[in-house]
């Protein structure tokens, strides 16, 4: 709600952490599933696995305004999340979704946001198997 990533990211975090232990998983995929149920039950576009020419991000929520890009690490790091979203591209197809402009050999592919006026935002996650809940995250819009 509101664009407000920071307070859903603590909201899951408490969410996460109120799930007992012996129903836990420890596996990356756990975690994406459940925080893919949360995002689709709050009504927010979201995908899962999202496959684009060098890789696949964990998850994709779009609301009104927002593209979000999340990459979930278990026990690594959220910068390291991030990384990869930039390594990988992940935000590169959402650059011009919905844009009706034709792009030509000399135009750019930089710039804010998409052409169809959404912001694009990385958000880098990581889950620690210690605590079994989300250990910390950074956010960055493009």
């Amino acid at each position: 709600k509101n664009n407000n990533i920071d307070g859903a990211l603590e909201r899951m975090q408490s969410f996460l952490a109120g799930i007992p232990y012996d129903l836990e998983n420890k596996s990356e995929k756990h975690f994406q599933t459940i925080i893919y149920l949360i995002f689709s039950l709050l009504g927010y576009y979201t995908q899962a696995e999202v496959k684009s020419a060098i890789g696949r991000a964990d998850a994709v929520c779009r609301t009104k305004d927002r593209t979000y890009v999340f990459e979930f690490k278990v026990d690594g790091s959220a910068e390291e999340a991030l990384r990869q979203i930039d390594d990988k591209g992940y935000l590169i197809p959402y650059r011009f979704e919905g844009s009706e402009k034709m792009v030509t050999s000399t135009s750019s592919v930089t710039g804010s946001g998409s052409a169809a006026g959404r912001r694009l935002v990385k958000v880098g996650v990581n889950i620690s198997t210690q605590t079994r809940t989300i250990d910390s995250w950074k956010i960055a819009e493009e």
